[in-house]
């Protein structure tokens, strides 16, 4: 009997880290997903994004555009200029979780990798962690890491210019901003890792994981596409996955212009496919611990 210790199949030898037995699952799950011949490519398209709204903001901040968008938007600038940040990242995430991780568990399934993964001492919850760990290291590396440097930068240059635009911006940035920009970035991360692994436990074609998880976001765009154009509220407008995030993160980040009602009914219905997805994974790798290792 061989267990994955490390990144490799090698004989097990008896001892473990107790507190790691995840890693291996988690080194192992980035190995493949890196040796994708997409991943790089998607990965770079994904920060150049990033840096051309990087730069649209300095120019914009240093007057060099149009200056009166500041003083319409006033102190709350800088926190819409974030969740714009995050919502432009938002479809690279999904392109890159759908494409680079959706095999996580369903190539597993498929060539019975799992036999091995399920041998003692690697339990169904560190394969369970080890394969989300996985999709939130894209996520940091998509959406967490060019914030905070979007963050960084902001600092930097806010104490360094003597531009009035500036004065109006910095006023926006503290401490409050950053709790609410984690928070946020946690809820992202949790709802759409959780929702990809779900995905990836319907069926051992990873291709079929890959399509349904892009159908989820683009009906999910159409619908709130449409539901914009109802006068009144109708549950087209929680049909949408990204369309509930957004009016999460206009509330996380205490815009009056979004009533607290859509706020509790997004995040409940989030939280709900969020706690709903969990549970299927762990159900579905017990049965599979049941009736493969049995």
């Amino acid at each position: 009997m061989v267990i994955m210790d490390d990144y490799r199949y090698i004989p097990f030898q008896g001892k473990t880290n107790s507190k790691r037995r995840w890693l291996p699952v988690f080194l192992f799950g980035m190995e493949c997903t890196f040796r994708k011949k997409w991943t790089t490519f998607l990965l770079v398209a994904a920060w150049l994004t990033a840096i051309i709204k990087s730069i649209l903001f300095l120019l914009l901040t240093q007057g060099q555009l149009d200056a009166d968008l500041l003083q319409i938007q006033g102190e709350r600038y800088f926190s819409k200029t974030i969740l714009s940040m995050i919502y432009i990242q938002l479809p690279w995430l999904s392109l890159i979780l759908a494409t680079v991780t959706g095999g996580l568990i369903s190539d597993d399934l498929k060539k019975g990798a799992y036999h091995i993964y399920f041998s003692r001492p690697i339990t169904r919850k560190d394969y369970f962690l080890g394969k989300f760990l996985v999709t939130f290291f894209y996520s940091f590396l998509v959406v967490w890491l060019p914030v905070f440097l979007f963050w960084t930068h902001s600092f930097i240059f806010s104490g360094f210019t003597q531009s009035p635009n500036w004065y109006i911006v910095s006023k926006d940035i503290h401490f409050m901003r950053f709790i609410q920009t984690l928070a946020y970035l946690f809820v992202v991360s949790l709802s759409m890792g959780f929702l990809l692994l779900m995905f990836s436990c319907f069926t051992k074609n990873s291709r079929m994981v890959t399509l349904s998880f892009l159908a989820v976001f683009i009906v999910g765009f159409v619908l709130e596409y449409v539901a914009q154009n109802i006068q009144k509220l109708s549950s087209l407008h929680f049909s949408s996955f990204l369309g509930n995030l957004d009016r999460i993160g206009h509330s996380i980040f205490l815009f009056k212009s979004l009533s607290p009602g859509l706020f509790w009914i997004s995040g409940g219905v989030v939280l709900c496919l969020t706690l709903f997805s969990i549970a299927f994974v762990y159900r579905k790798l017990g049965k599979i611990i049941f009736e493969g290792l049995a």
